[in-house]
């Protein structure tokens, strides 16, 4: 019982206390709509808090572009149509069929400017004379196959009116219309066959002299000699340097007697296979300059295909005449040989 009102007695104590304060109870807050943001209160972090969460956040973001310069980007040649070079035209050489082609001609040649070449009515030097031909003449049609007589190749021949058979050694293969040059260059080739050095310093250039090139690319330093010295030729036993030979590069050191016999009138070229009137026969791996080195000039060759079988054509040979006018008469200005070469 004295429990009870123990109870009681406290109770009522804190009502008073409670009416004293002007406190009354509030009732139970309203649940929150569901539009409404729940504001959760949150203590302010320490600056030691903060930090590390930052450097957290740091380390989980996505790097941003740093200021490296970025490569610059390459600008491509577009494909725009260049103007076309006006290129060279090719010039189609025409080959003509067998049965179209242009008959060959021949030229006398070996027969002396004071001599005519014998025609005779059958082959070999027992038939009858039935005409001559001229030292120069040209334009010879030659008729059916050769024969031999007494190992000399005959041929008939067709010239003007003229009909018959001559010794096929006398005439050769034309390659050009023959010019008035040509009638210099025949008593060049004389001279030269014969050695005649003063008839030959006749011919020479009087101002430019006369270069002697071993091959047919012709060179400031091939050796040049005046009129006088060729005169003189017989008698000069000097040792020349002409220049090098082909392949071995090895000095070519003759006198004057030497290098005719090499380079000169190595073959008879008096009476060559055939013979080029300003047109050039012999050709090789040597370039060529003598147009390029002699503009004004005119010349004839002289040449051999080759002599044995089994070098294939490797041994033929050539030499010309280059000549340039001087007042109206052609005068030499030089002798150029040509051969096979590396």
């Amino acid at each position: 019982m004295r429990q009870i009102s123990k109870i009681v007695w406290i109770t009522f104590a804190l009502i008073l206390i409670l009416v004293a304060a002007g406190c009354t109870p509030q009732s139970a807050p309203p649940e929150p709509t569901p539009t409404q943001a729940i504001l959760v209160p949150t203590v302010a972090p320490t600056e030691a808090e903060v930090l590390p969460t930052a450097v957290a956040e740091l380390a989980t973001q996505t790097p941003l572009p740093t200021n490296t310069p970025q490569p610059t980007p390459t600008t491509f040649v577009t494909n725009t149509p260049i103007p076309p070079t006006a290129l060279p035209t090719a010039t189609a050489t025409a080959v003509a069929e067998p049965d179209q082609q242009e008959e060959e001609r021949f030229t006398v040649v070996g027969v002396e400017s004071d001599d005519t070449l014998n025609v005779r009515e059958g082959a070999g030097v027992d038939s009858d004379v039935v005409g001559e031909l001229p030292y120069n003449a040209t334009g010879i049609e030659l008729i059916g196959e050769i024969v031999l007589v007494d190992d000399s190749p005959w041929g008939e021949i067709q010239f003007e009116d003229i009909r018959g058979w001559v010794n096929r050694s006398f005439i050769a293969v034309q390659i050009g219309e023959r010019g008035d040059a040509a009638e210099t260059a025949h008593e060049i080739i004389t001279a030269l066959k014969d050695q005649d050095y003063e008839t030959l310093a006749t011919f020479v250039h009087p101002e430019k002299g006369v270069r002697f090139s071993p091959y047919t690319y012709v060179r400031d330093e091939h050796l040049v000699f005046t009129a006088a010295e060729v005169a003189d030729f017989a008698n000069n036993d000097e040792l020349y340097r002409w220049g090098i030979f082909d392949g071995t590069g090895d000095p070519i050191d003759m006198t004057v007697e030497e290098y005719y016999g090499r380079f000169i009138y190595d073959v008879n070229f008096f009476r060559p296979h055939s013979i080029g009137f300003d047109q050039f026969i012999g050709w090789s791996n040597t370039i060529n300059n003598q147009a390029e080195y002699y503009p004004d000039s005119s010349f004839v060759e002289y040449h051999f295909p080759g002599f044995e079988e089994d070098f294939g054509g490797m041994d033929w040979r050539s030499m010309r005449l280059v000549m340039e006018q001087v007042d109206g008469e052609w005068k030499l200005i030089a002798v150029v040989h040509s051969e096979w070469t590396i």
